[in-house]
């Protein structure tokens, strides 16, 4: 009894370990609410990771001096045309007080939905996080300006702790020195998404589909003529295809690397089902690139195909477009005498490649 107890308390402790590396995987995704729609994290220009310090990205910024031309010389420019244009100098010194904190500390946008309002329009579920230090207060201070100048039909709250600063909307219970009960790191989806990319992401976005169309689903009228469009729309086009999109990018070594998933699984419906049925791309196609370039992508995407997937959605949406557009497509070959489906489509193939 006792080692099956210790056993227990060893898989907990296990368990509690990958949970709490999850939370600091993505940018304050501990700190947001699950059940996002969309997340977006950047760990911010001064925090970048261990991976920042020998990267090819460091060499290249210093080289370039590209730091020194957004801290210092874009304010100066613009400094020096709010002198002459006070509204420049007013939106620039905005932009500045509110991006500057933003692009140098953690920072997390998110949404999640809305929430109705018997009273008025619905209220929107957001937030926007930075961890901006020493930068909070002030930060805070111009958030706080600007809406009370603006007068939203909806309450937004800002809210400063320590240098953390919260702006959010229809969130109960929450602010810049709370963490949500259910947050967003510990989300099976968001786990299982996130997975499949970079694990230490600098950015990272995760955008999720299938709780987005259902919201779309529930603000529409039931049986009313929006929704029948509505749906007509989301399924030809195959919407419902695709349920979460995960992309993460950060350093892989010395490089930076960029990975994107999109958790579509089959069967697939609709103009986008084509996309995503493709066959990797050939070896010969990796051949054909020198080695010597400096920037190389591949990929398959049938030209053909999605020309007929684009008049199959439109058809299913509107019948009488697609009269239209056979009509277009027979006033092009009446004109020059080429086919665009048979003549230029077709013999191009499904596979391409680019470099320079």
């Amino acid at each position: 009894m006792r080692l099956r107890l210790q056993i227990a308390v060893c898989f907990a402790a296990l368990f509690s370990l990958v949970l709490s590396r999850a939370a600091q995987a993505q940018p304050l995704a501990d700190r947001v609410p699950e059940g996002a729609l969309l997340y977006i994290g950047w760990s911010g220009a001064d925090s970048m990771g261990p991976g920042y310090a020998g990267s090819h990205l460091k060499a290249v910024l210093e080289e370039s001096e590209i730091p020194k031309l957004i801290n210092q010389s874009i304010p100066a420019f613009l400094k020096k045309l709010g002198a002459k244009e006070p509204q420049v100098e007013q939106i620039a010194g905005m932009v500045s007080a509110i991006g500057g904190p933003m692009w140098r500390h953690p920072t997390a946008i998110y949404l999640g939905g809305m929430v109705p309002n018997p009273n008025g329009p619905p209220t929107p579920v957001f937030a926007l996080l930075c961890d901006a230090g020493d930068e909070g207060k002030a930060l805070a201070d111009v958030l706080r300006n600007i809406l009370a100048g603006a007068r939203p039909p909806y309450e937004i709250k800002v809210d400063e702790q320590g240098g953390s600063v919260a702006v959010y909307a229809g969130i109960p219970n929450y602010g810049a020195g709370k963490k949500p009960a259910a947050a967003l790191a510990q989300s099976k989806a968001f786990t299982a998404a996130m997975a499949n990319v970079g694990k230490d992401p600098v950015f990272a976005v995760y955008f999720d589909m299938e709780a987005t169309l259902k919201l779309v689903d529930t603000m529409l009228p039931p049986n009313s003529p929006p929704a029948a469009q509505w749906a007509k729309i989301r399924d030809a086009i195959g919407l419902a295809s695709i349920k979460r999109v995960a992309v993460s990018a950060g350093f892989e070594g010395k490089d930076w690397q960029t990975q994107a998933f999109i958790d579509a699984p089959a069967p697939r419906q609709g103009a986008l089902a084509g996309l995503f049925n493709a066959k990797p791309v050939s070896d010969e196609m990796y051949k054909a690139i020198p080695q010597s370039v400096t920037l190389a992508t591949a990929g398959r995407f049938d030209l053909g195909g999605f020309l007929n997937a684009i008049r199959s959605a439109v058809v299913q949406i509107e019948p009488r477009a697609g009269a239209d557009i056979e009509k277009g497509l027979a006033q092009v070959r009446e004109s020059t005498g080429i086919d665009i489906e048979k003549d230029l489509l077709a013999p191009l193939g499904d596979e391409w490649a680019m470099y320079s």
